[in-house]
């Protein structure tokens, strides 16, 4: 049973729901080419670091009331997903091993997500 198919807390927050899968499938991609990565050990880091951040921001944005501290943490979030676009660039550039359609793809996957962040923290920002 996966635990993402509850709706409950922060699964039940649409942009961590939406962003999940993406995340996961972009860790899968690169852990399964880690060997080949071995020559950018530093960009792999990153792209796993950013990969992780995203949805820790999320989640502590999530759990926060103040809202510029939910703004903060969303954009922060946000940042993370165009430094990971940015990696996947790089990544398919320099390396022939990982498929540039599955890193445009997955790259694309999140361009098409930002508009949710920006949706997201333009709603917040108005309130404050």
């Amino acid at each position: 049973m996966s635990l993402i198919s509850t709706d409950k807390g922060i699964l039940n927050f649409g942009v961590y729901k939406e962003l999940f899968p993406i995340v996961i499938e972009t860790y899968t991609l690169l852990e399964s080419n880690k060997v080949s990565l071995k020559t950018y050990d530093y960009l792999y880091e990153n792209t796993i670091s950013n990969l992780l951040n995203i949805l820790s921001y999320l989640s502590k944005g999530y759990n926060k009331f103040h809202p510029s501290e939910k703004s903060f943490l969303y954009s922060s979030s946000r940042d993370c997903v165009s430094q990971t676009q940015s990696n996947l660039l790089i990544i398919s550039e320099l390396n022939n091993s990982i498929s540039k359609e599955s890193l445009l793809n997955i790259y694309n996957q999140f361009e098409d997500k930002i508009k949710y962040y920006n949706g997201l923290i333009k709603k917040i920002e108005e309130k404050e």
